[in-house]
This record gives structure tokens, sequence and C-alpha cells, in this order.
């Protein structure tokens, strides 16, 4: 664009140096028309005069018609790069709104993965005390059920695993319920409810086994062939 205007600059010039040569020779041939009438020697002089000023005229006429064609060529190109400019314009536009549109998606995915780690967080705790309630309620059915079977029996617990998972399916495997329900129980995928399953069960159990050995020991007690008197009966 620079060169281009400094062209320009130059034909603006060059024009007006034209003019002036053309203002210049006009007056010339003023002057020799003027002096046609003085002295008619000078005729043919001020003819080759007028004709060497015609053939420059013509070749300034050239040079401004090569000089327009190049300017209406730059007015053309100008046009054209600023077409293009004024589309990359609208492509740019368009790419920061999609980068606009990908940075709140990612914020959004961002929030979400943030709030389902918080979640995952928490679950995990729930399900971690869950074992814990669970474990505690396991160790006091296989208490109560050793006491109900024989006081002197020294059957060992089973180690326990920490992870709640293989807490469930374990504890699955003790528990005195039928086939389709044990199955049913093992086939879920969720952990958390099949040991809100197996808590339930437990607690049912541990309340039962520890009111039938609570029953049982005062039967030993008491010594009546099985009968026993409750506290506060005695004599």
């Amino acid at each position: 664009m620079a060169g281009l205007r400094n062209r320009i600059d130059f034909n603006q010039q060059r024009a007006q140096e034209l003019n002036e040569l053309i203002d210049r020779y006009e007056s010339d041939i003023a002057a020799a028309e003027k002096k046609q009438t003085e002295q008619e020697s000078q005729i043919q002089e001020a003819d080759a005069l007028i004709a060497r000023i015609n053939q420059l005229l013509q070749t300034k006429e050239n040079e401004v018609e090569q000089h327009v064609e190049i300017l209406e060529n730059a007015r053309t190109a100008r046009v054209q790069t600023e077409d293009e400019l004024q589309t990359l314009q609208l492509a740019l536009s368009k790419h920061e709104n999609r980068i606009a549109t990908f940075q709140n998606d990612l914020t959004g995915v961002s929030a979400r993965r943030d709030a389902t780690l918080a979640r995952i967080t928490e679950l995990s705790h729930v399900i971690t005390e869950q074992a814990r309630h669970v474990s505690a309620l396991f160790t006091r059915v296989l208490s109560a059920g050793r006491k109900l079977k024989d006081m002197s029996s020294r059957e060992e617990t089973p180690e326990l695993p920490e992870d709640p998972e293989a807490l469930s399916f374990l504890v699955c495997a003790y528990l005195e319920i039928p086939n389709e329900e044990r199955l049913e129980m093992l086939e879920l995928r969720d952990t958390a409810e099949r040991l809100r399953q197996a808590q339930e069960l437990l607690e049912q159990a541990a309340v039962e086994f520890e009111k039938k050995a609570t029953l049982a020991e005062l039967s030993r007690k008491n010594g009546h062939g099985g009968k026993f008197e409750l506290p506060g009966q005695a004599e």
C-alpha cells in the first residue's frame, strides 16, 4: 500500500508537470500564432514545434492511460483485499464465538466434574460408614449365634475385608436367606444398596439371635429342663 501511494503521488506530480508543460506549450502556441502575423518566416518553425508538442502530448496521454489502468487495477485489488479481510474477520468472529462456546462448555464440564467428584467422595464416606455398621452387625450376629449354639464354642470369626464391596459379598454368603434372595443381592451393581439390604437383614438377625441367646443362657442357669424363670420371677 505504501508503494502504491508513492506511485500515485508520483503520477500526480507527473500529471501536474504535464499540465504545467501543456500550459507552457499552449502559451507558446498562442505566442506562435501571434507571431505568425508578424513573422511569416517563423510559421514553419512553429508548425514543427506544434508537431513536437502533439507528439509529447500523445506520449503523456499514453502514460496517463497506463497510470489510470494501474490505478484501476490497484483499486480492484484493494476492493478484493477488503473483501478478503471482511471474510477473514467474519471467520475470526465465528471462531471466537466457537471458542467462547467451548470455554463455556469446558467450564460446565469442570463444574459437573467437581460436583461429581464431591458426590463420589460423599457417597464413598456414606458407603464406608455403612460398611462399618454392617461389619459391626455381622460381628454381633456371629457372637450371638456362637452363644446360641454352644457357650464354649471358640469358632474363629472370619476376617472381614475393609473394602465395602467385598464385605457386602462376604455378608451375603453368610446370611441364612433363600438362594434366590441371595442371588438377587449378589447381582446388584450398587454396593450401597447391597449393604443396605444386608444391614436390614443383619439388624433383624442380631435382635433375634441375641434374644434367643439370652433366653438359652437363662434356661441353662435355671436348670429346669429347658424352662427358665424371667428375671424378677424367682422367689
